[in-house]
C-alpha cells in the first residue's frame, strides 16, 4: 500500500540539501577507506558518491606482500579532500586502514566515518574515529531515519559543509608537499596577489575545519618572509641606485667633458629604472586591493613586471661593477668578459620580459638552442644528459617544470658535478656559438631582400689577441652566432691586417650600441633597457682595452 502524501513521514533537511547540493560537490573528491572484507559495500557508496558528482578515488587494487603499497595510497589520501572510513568489525581491526587513518590525521585530512553495520562490543576503532559522528548505513532504532537512503543523505550533507574551505586545503596541501620535496624551492612558493589569498584562507579557517599541517603552515610561513625580503631588497635598490648614481657622477665629473656627458646620460638610465622599479614596488605593494585583480589577469602586465626585473637586474649589474672596479687577476679566459656582464650562475634558471625561459651562465634559452645542449651533453656528457632527460628533457625545460627545475640545479650546485657542468656550459656556447661565428668571417655572406651582400672578411682570429677573441664570445653569447653585426662592423675597416685589435675592438663596440638595427624588438618594447645595453657596452669595451693592454704586456 502506497502513502498518501499526509501520511509520508518528514523528509530530512539533509535529503533537502541533497537536491541543491550536487553542483557544489561536483568535483570534490573523496577518499573511501574500507576493509577487503567490505568491498561490496564501498563499491555501493562509491557508485552513490560518484551519481552526487563526487570525484571517488578508491583503492580497488588491494595489497600485495611485494608492492610498496605506502606511496600509491599516502598520494591518494594526498590528493583528497576528504576521507570517509567504512567503519565495520574488519576495518576496526585492520592495520591497512589503521594506517590510512594515521596518513589522514598527519595530512589534516577531514575524516567522516560510516557505519555498514553494527559493531559489536569488542571492536575498537581508532581512538581518532571514537569521538566523530558517526553516519549510520543500516537502521538503527536509536537514530531515526537511519539507513542506506537517510545514511547517503546525512554523508551528502556532512561532505557539503565549507567545501571551497576544503578544496583548497587540499590545494595548499599539494602545492606544500611539491615545495618539501623540492627542497623548499623559492620558486615554488606563492607571490603577490596569488600569497595573499591563500592567507586569507589560512585566517578564514571554519571552526570544524581541519588545522593546517605543519608542511603547509611552514610552506606559507616560508612564502610571507620571501615576499617580505623581496620587497625590503626593492625598496633598498631604489635607495641604493640613488646612492650609487652620485658616487658615480661626483667620480665621472673629475674625468673632463666626455666623462661629465657619459654620467649625465647614465643619470637619466637610472633616473627611468629608479622609476620603473617604483612602479613594480607599487604593484607588488597593492596585490591585496581588488584592483591589481585587473593587472595580474592580463598579460600585458606580467610581461611589463618581467620588463621592469630584466632592467633593474642590469642595472644591479653595472652598480656592482661601478663599485668594484678591481680587474680580475690574469690569466683570462676567453669567456671573461660574457661572465662578467652576461653571465649567470651554473645553477641558474630564469626568464625575460620577451618571454624566453633560460638556463645557465649564458642563459641558454630554452626551446631549439636548449634541445641543442642536452645533444651535446648524450655525446660529451651523458649521465648529465640522462639526469635533465629523465627530468623532462626540453620539453620540461620549457614548461618551467619543477623537476627538470631542480634537476638542473642540482647538477649546478652539488661539488660532485658542478665544476664539469660550468665547464659543459662555456664548451657548448664555444662550439654552437663562438666557432660558428668566427667561421663565418671569412666567408661571403649572401645577399637577401632584408640585408645587402657583405663584403669578404678575412680576419685570422687565432693570431688575434685573446681581448679581441673575448669580445667575439660575447658578441656570440648576447647576439648569438649568425647575426650580421660583426661582417657589418669590420667591413667598414677595409683591409684589417692593417687594423690593430684596438680598433677592432672599438669598431665592434660602435656597431654593439645600434641596439636599434641588432635588437630592434627590445628597442621597440624597452627603449630603457636598450640605453641600458649602451651603458653596459662602455664599460665592457673598457675591460677589453684593459685586457689587450694586459696581453701587450
Amino acid at each position: 500500500m502506497t502513502d498518501t502524501p499526509e501520511e509520508q513521514p518528514p523528509q530530512p533537511q539533509a535529503v533537502q540539501r541533497q537536491r541543491t547540493g550536487t553542483l557544489d560537490s561536483r568535483g570534490l573528491k573523496v577518499f573511501v577507506s574500507y576493509s577487503r572484507r567490505d568491498l561490496e559495500f564501498a563499491e555501493q557508496l562509491a557508485a552513490a558518491l560518484e551519481a552526487l558528482a563526487y570525484t571517488v578515488i578508491i583503492d580497488r587494487k588491494g595489497i600485495h606482500g611485494a608492492e610498496r603499497w605506502e606511496a600509491r595510497l599516502g598520494q591518494m589520501i594526498l590528493e583528497a579532500d576528504t576521507v570517509v572510513f567504512v567503519l565495520t568489525a574488519a576495518s576496526a581491526v585492520s592495520e591497512v586502514c589503521r594506517w590510512e587513518v594515521e596518513q589522514a590525521l598527519e595530512r589534516r585530512k577531514r575524516i567522516v566515518p560510516v557505519l555498514a553495520a553494527p559493531l559489536d562490543h569488542s571492536s575498537q576503532p581508532h581512538e581518532a574515529l571514537r569521538d566523530l559522528n558517526y553516519i549510520f548505513f543500516y537502521p538503527d532504532p536509536s537514530f531515526p531515519g537511519s539507513g542506506w537512503g537517510g545514511g547517503l543523505a546525512r554523508l551528502h550533507a556532512t561532505l557539503c559543509v565549507d567545501i571551497e574551505w576544503i578544496r583548497e586545503h587540499t590545494r595548499v596541501s599539494e602545492m606544500a608537499a611539491r615545495w618539501h620535496a623540492a627542497a623548499q624551492a623559492a620558486d615554488l612558493q606563492p607571490r603577490g596577489s596569488e600569497l595573499t589569498s591563500l592567507c586569507k584562507w589560512r585566517d578564514s579557517r571554519p571552526a570544524n575545519a581541519p588545522e593546517l599541517t605543519v608542511v603547509q603552515r611552514a610552506f606559507l610561513q616560508a612564502s610571507e618572509d620571501a615576499e617580505a625580503r623581496r620587497l625590503d631588497e626593492q625598496r633598498q635598490q631604489i635607495e641604493d641606485m640613488h646612492a650609487a648614481q652620485q658616487a658615480r657622477a661626483a667620480a665621472l665629473e673629475s674625468s673632463g667633458r666626455a666623462q661629465e656627458e657619459r654620467a649625465k646620460a647614465l643619470k637619466t638610465v637610472v633616473r627611468r629604472t629608479i622609476a620603473g622599479i617604483v612602479t613594480a614596488g607599487l604593484l607588488t605593494l597593492t596585490v591585496g586591493v581588488a584592483g591589481f585583480v585587473a593587472y595580474r589577469n592580463g598579460e600585458q602586465a606580467r610581461l611589463a613586471l618581467l620588463q621592469i626585473q630584466d632592467e633593474r637586474l642590469l642595472q644591479d649589474r653595472l652598480i656592482r661593477l661601478a663599485r668594484n672596479r678591481d680587474f680580475p687577476s690574469p690569466p683570462y679566459e676567453i669567456d671573461i668578459l660574457a661572465r662578467r656582464y652576461e653571465g649567470e650562475s651554473t645553477d641558474h634558471v630564469g626568464t625575460d620580459f620577451t618571454g624566453g625561459v633560460y638556463y645557465g651562465i649564458f642563459r641558454i634559452k630554452a626551446g631549439a638552442q636548449l634541445d641543442a645542449f642536452l645533444a651535446f651533453l648524450r655525446r660529451w656528457a651523458t649521465p648529465f644528459h640522462d639526469t635533465l632527460a629523465n627530468a623532462g628533457g626540453g620539453a620540461g625545460a620549457l614548461t618551467r617544470d619543477a623537476r627538470f627545475i631542480e634537476a638542473w640545479r642540482l647538477l649546478g650546485t652539488d661539488p660532485s658535478s658542478a665544476s664539469e657542468f660550468s665547464t659543459l656550459q662555456t664548451d657548448f656556447v664555444l662550439q654552437t656559438g663562438y666557432d660558428r661565428l668566427v667561421a663565418r668571417l671569412g666567408v661571403l655572406q649572401p645577399a637577401t631582400q632584408s640585408a645587402p651582400r657583405v663584403p669578404t672578411i678575412s680576419l685570422d682570429v687565432a693570431k688575434r689577441s685573446l681581448a679581441l677573441r673575448a669580445v667575439l664570445f660575447s658578441i656570440a653569447v648576447q647576439y648569438g652566432p649568425s647575426t650580421r653585426l660583426v661582417q657589418d662592423a669590420l667591413s667598414e675597416l677595409g683591409d684589417l691586417a692593417k687594423r690593430s685589435d684596438a680598433e677592432v675592438i672599438a669598431q665592434l663596440y660602435r656597431f654593439r650600441d645600434k641596439v636599434d638595427t641588432y635588437f630592434p624588438e627590445i628597442q621597440a618594447r624597452s627603449p630603457n633597457f636598450a640605453a641600458l645595453i649602451r651603458e653596459r657596452n662602455q664599460w665592457e669595451q673598457r675591460d677589453a682595452l684593459h685586457i689587450l693592454g694586459h696581453d701587450r704586456r
